[in-house]
């Protein structure tokens, strides 16, 4: 499960990123998945609804916010 650990890390390392550009400072959230939906609700965008437990899903529904904001993502 190291691809797992290494994707989240990305995962984390780009929502930090996303919170420098639009100034976001509020409380660290406990999971990708929550810490993505504070993230969309602060920028003014509806959040995904349900849970977001597969990395995949997640890393989708932040590229998605990443293009919103006007970050390009190196990942393909």
């Amino acid at each position: 499960m190291q691809v797992v650990v290494l994707d989240e890390e990305k995962i984390w390392k780009a929502m930090n990123i996303i919170r420098k550009i639009v100034g976001y400072e509020g409380r660290m959230q406990g999971s990708c998945s929550d810490e993505l939906k504070a993230l969309y609700m602060f920028t003014g965008v509806e959040p995904p609804t349900g849970t977001l437990d597969d990395p995949a899903e997640i890393k989708e529904k932040l590229h998605f916010l990443m293009s919103i904001v006007g970050i390009k993502s190196n990942d393909a």
